[in-house]
């Protein structure tokens, strides 16, 4: 971090390693508004600066999570920095969208509230412990034509490739931006595993181009600062798959939200617009570490 943010690293690590996690309440559109639910509160909630349906909580607020209203789906709580991904994928009514890694359901159940009973989510995680938990989320959002899926990516892209309008994949990785809330994260951080998750999402990633319908957009997420895991990934996958295009991303950036940095990775990244990725800096907004870009399978071209 040092070489990549010169005098800001230390900021950085303040942030990431020593400030206490900040969190957030995302309104669900049918059953509430911010302004509502500070009034059925009694707490301030601060809209987060990138995302107007979402309002920060205080250290002094009350624990939200035991609310009736908590379970009647009007809020979902999660990381300020967690609703990035799923906005920018900005699911439309009647589109086919998957959530690859959906569980617990943050992005599930804002996708399923995108597309408003129109179209079809497809939520899969394959830990069945989350899964139930992802159940139990979608439910409470009263999510409709919604399906819960646990199968491994490339599983689903043997079943059903070509099928989606939009796919959204969180994916696994290093989780440096997880730091300051997990003790495990910065227990099993390292650079092999830096390496070793690196070469994971760029088989997810493949999983993910192979089930997009020409025309198909994908949103790929991280909660990692590591540029191997971020713009280099995306930028192999640019270079293997010629079929994608990466997607201008500065209509969504907000305060606080930076673009990308391909010249941060080596190779083919440096080619990588910088606008089609969002960064998330603790250190310069609410919220833990977030990366996400997002691409575009070609249409295919008329025939004749």
């Amino acid at each position: 971090m040092r070489a990549l943010l010169g005098a800001e690293e230390e900021r950085l690590l303040a942030a990431a390693l020593d400030r206490p996690p900040d969190r957030a309440v995302r309104v669900h559109p049918e059953r509430a508004t911010l302004d509502e639910l500070r009034r059925w509160t009694g707490a301030p909630l601060p809209a987060v600066p990138y995302e107007p349906g979402a309002g920060l909580l205080g250290p002094d607020d009350p624990p939200l999570g035991r609310d009736p209203l908590h379970e009647a789906g009007a809020y979902y709580l999660q990381d300020p920095a967690a609703t990035v991904p799923a906005r920018v994928a900005a699911a439309r009514p009647g589109e086919r969208v998957l959530d690859l890694a959906a569980a617990p359901g943050g992005k599930a159940t804002r996708l399923a509230a995108d597309l408003g009973g129109r179209g079809v989510l497809v939520a899969n995680d394959v830990d069945p412990r989350r899964t139930a938990a992802l159940v139990r989320n979608l439910e409470r959002f009263g999510a409709r034509d919604a399906l819960v899926t646990r199968a491994a990516p490339a599983a689903l892209a043997r079943a059903w490739a070509g099928r989606f309008d939009l796919v959204v994949l969180d994916a696994p990785c290093s989780g440096e931006g997880m730091f300051r809330k997990s003790a495990e994260a910065r227990r099993t951080w390292s650079e092999a595993r830096v390496r070793r998750d690196a070469a994971v999402q760029a088989r997810l990633l493949d999983a993910a181009a192979d089930l997009l319908a020409p025309g198909g957009r994908l949103v790929y997420a991280t909660c990692t600062f590591a540029p191997e895991e971020n713009e280099a990934v995306v930028a192999a996958a640019l270079a293997r798959r010629t079929e994608l295009e990466p997607l201008d991303l500065t209509w969504a950036a907000g305060p606080g939200l930076a673009p990308g940095r391909p010249d941060w990775a080596s190779g083919s990244a440096r080619d990588l617009p910088a606008g089609a990725c969002l960064r998330v800096w603790p250190h310069r907004t609410v919220g833990d570490g977030q990366f996400v870009a997002a691409l575009r399978r070609r249409p295919e071209p008329r025939s004749g």
